[in-house]
């Protein structure tokens, strides 16, 4: 058996062995939490109701009207008690469920297995959730070229993202939020790796092989847009730093870069049009607005006397750009961040800077909640991972004579470790994560 185990080829199954870990892992973060109801019932906020006997948030409704749009259904209704605003009840789709068209129709296919709603969308939050994780570690081998540091950054990485109180906040609730936050990890991977940006043969190749990248680029976007209004943000990092700075490290001409980018763009904004002219013809016009991100940037800029003013309000909200950032990722990850960057390689460093700017002004312009700063993990999990990865490799020169492997890795497990525990701590009836995560 030992002779078997030298010779097994283990960095070729170690990313498998890893992704099977996680999601062994999330499944027993799932399961003792399906008794006791998610965060939100725990902490007695928002209205909840019984699905089957399991309390449910009132946000359920999301779902619903999204699976019904793509079934051609008109049926908006919502119970009396759940109409918070005066208009769920009255048979009109909301324009966040019509955007965020994919959660619905995605838990409403594996209730068609599972034979329950509740059932199917904690397998939907399970899926997404495994999914994240390996995304994060494609992440981060991807952005840091470095083979040995790529895949224990990643690692590292991949561990935070496994203990995350975004996923675990609705880890038994039917929801939308967890198809975002996967979907996130999962758009800023297709960008980095696509051949639209990225050194290498395509440059050369024929102009069709060229266009089908950016037409699955553009694809990738939509599909994102659809979970969570994810295409703003990822089309600003695809501008700032993959064509104004030449992220991907292409080589080629400005006016190239500029040229596909904006393909894409169009595309994407092509999409859009096709999309809302699809749903108002099956529901007849017959929408209402709600939480519009434009409508969100026009009462900012309104509020502030225009653009110039907008800029300085941006700046004066940082500290509640912190304390989310806080409350969401915890205050181990926001130490490490800084850090992060004296590792990083300088593209994978600005990558970092970039994303986590744009979410940070594009949360105090739209929904400043902890739940909006989450979006921000791939660049601050990136940064806390390299941060441990790099103090891990210090240690070991500084006590090479001393197991020098395992000193190489107990500094950064003991990040995961922590991590987990302040994560994991409602399991043992402490809810003050829960109560950080609910705070905006």
């Amino acid at each position: 058996m030992r002779a078997y185990l030298t010779t097994v080829d283990w960095p070729r199954w170690l990313p498998l062995l890893l992704w099977l870990l996680a999601g062994l892992l999330i499944a027993l973060q799932i399961a003792p939490r399906l008794g006791d109801g998610s965060w939100q019932y725990r902490l007695g906020i928002g209205s909840i109701v019984s699905f089957n006997g399991v309390p449910i948030h009132w946000e359920w409704i999301d779902v619903a009207q999204s699976a019904l749009l793509a079934e051609g259904v008109s049926r908006w209704h919502a119970p009396e008690e759940l109409d918070r605003w005066g208009q769920r009840g009255v048979g009109l789709l909301s324009t966040q469920n019509a955007s965020r068209f994919l959660p619905g129709p995605v838990v409403s296919w594996l209730a068609l297995w599972t034979r329950d709603l509740w059932r199917a969308a904690v397998v939907a939050i399970w899926l997404c959730w495994f999914v994240a994780v390996g995304a994060m570690y494609a992440l981060c081998r991807a952005l840091i070229a470095d083979p040995e540091r790529g895949r224990i950054t990643g690692i590292i990485a991949a561990g935070l993202v496994v203990f995350s109180a975004g996923f675990t906040a609705r880890a038994s609730d039917v929801d939308t939020q967890s198809f975002g936050y996967a979907a996130v990890v999962v758009g800023l991977l297709a960008m980095q790796r696509s051949a639209v940006f990225s050194p290498g043969p395509l440059h050369a190749a024929a102009h069709n092989q060229v266009f089908r990248h950016m037409l699955a680029l553009t694809l990738v976007l939509f599909v994102a847009d659809a979970t969570k209004n994810l295409g703003p943000p990822l089309l600003a990092l695809l501008w700032l730093f993959y064509v104004g700075l030449d992220g991907g490290a292409s080589g080629l001409p400005l006016l190239s870069r500029v040229r596909r980018a904006a393909l894409v763009t169009a595309g994407f904004i092509g999409l859009q049009a096709c999309w809302w002219l699809v749903v108002h013809a099956v529901v007849l016009g017959q929408t209402y607005s709600q939480n519009d991100p434009w409508r969100h940037i026009a009462y900012a800029v309104s509020q502030t006397g225009g653009w110039q003013g907008l800029v300085g309000w941006v700046a004066a909200r940082n500290h509640t750009q912190i304390a989310n950032l806080m409350d969401s990722h915890t205050g181990l990850i926001v130490l490490l961040f800084l850090p992060g960057f004296l590792f990083l390689p300088r593209r994978a460093a600005l990558w970092v800077l970039i994303w986590v700017v744009l979410i940070a002004v594009g949360m105090t312009i739209t929904r400043n909640h902890p739940r909006t700063a989450y979006l921000a993990y791939p660049g601050m999990y990136l940064a806390a991972a390299a941060a441990a990865e790099g103090l891990g490799r210090l240690a070991v020169a500084r006590w090479e004579l001393w197991q020098p492997r395992l000193t190489r890795w107990l500094l950064p497990m003991t990040v995961v470790g922590i991590k987990a525990w302040m994560v994991l701590g409602d399991l043992r009836g402490d809810l003050t994560q829960a109560q950080r995560w609910f705070a905006g």
